[in-house]
């Protein structure tokens, strides 16, 4: 009696907050799975034999393009272990933010590098903030939605960086790889932007003793 009470009235909830914020955790990791495929869309201009005057992309050498490509599971690992407990110390909303930060960080040292180490110091944040934000939006997913819900937004949700990789393979076919840069930062630049939106976990406000503010949150989730 008493799940089939919860889900009466969850089914009186309205889903628009819900939906809201589930589409901006999907642009997070359309913008994660961008980061991911960066490394190999841009290898070949890197590898590349062209006049340094009609260069965009610093030429690397076989072990510089190694090294280039070869850190990017060692930081994500690395990122992913602190990824959740910074989530749990900070909470949801300050640890994706902060990884789009990173993001952005990182791929503006990339664009300006004009020597091999800079490059990788780049890489590098964004490598590690591939890992740091990967795990956050699922934990949020699972504490926002509704029974109903959490399903079907979770699969979508894991979709997302799937969706990412594939925007970023179908903006190279469309536009100049060089471009694909700020593409990608752009992503995390507009969801920095419309994360003052985004609600903070009422599961992780709760544990904090913030009764109050996870109320506010919750009624805002279930349109009370």
């Amino acid at each position: 009696m008493a799940s089939e009470s919860i889900l009466d009235l969850q089914k009186q909830s309205s889903s628009s907050y819900v939906y809201f914020t589930a589409a901006l955790l999907f642009l997070h990791n359309t913008g994660l799975g961008g980061c991911f495929v960066y490394g190999g869309l841009t290898l070949f201009y890197h590898r590349e034999e062209t006049q340094e005057e009609d260069r965009f992309f610093m030429y690397l050498t076989e072990d510089e393009a190694s090294n280039y490509m070869s850190i990017v599971p060692l930081l994500n690992l690395f990122g992913s272990i602190l990824g959740y407990p910074a989530a749990e110390y900070f909470g949801r909303k300050p640890t994706l933010m902060a990884t789009n930060v990173m993001q952005i960080l990182g791929f503006s040292i990339i664009y300006f590098s004009n020597n091999f180490a800079l490059l990788m110091v780049g890489r590098s944040l964004t490598c590690f903030a591939l890992g740091f934000g990967v795990m956050v939006p699922f934990v949020l997913i699972s504490e926002i939605t509704t029974i109903k819900q959490r399903a079907p937004l979770s699969v979508i949700n894991t979709q997302s960086i799937s969706y990412g990789i594939l925007a970023s393979f179908f903006f190279v076919y469309l536009f100049p790889t060089k471009y694909l840069i700020f593409f990608t930062a752009g992503e995390s630049a507009l969801f920095l932007i419309l994360s003052f939106f985004l609600p903070e976990s009422p599961h992780f406000l709760i544990r904090k003793g913030k009764i109050q503010e996870a109320e506010k949150v919750y009624r805002k989730l279930r349109g009370k």
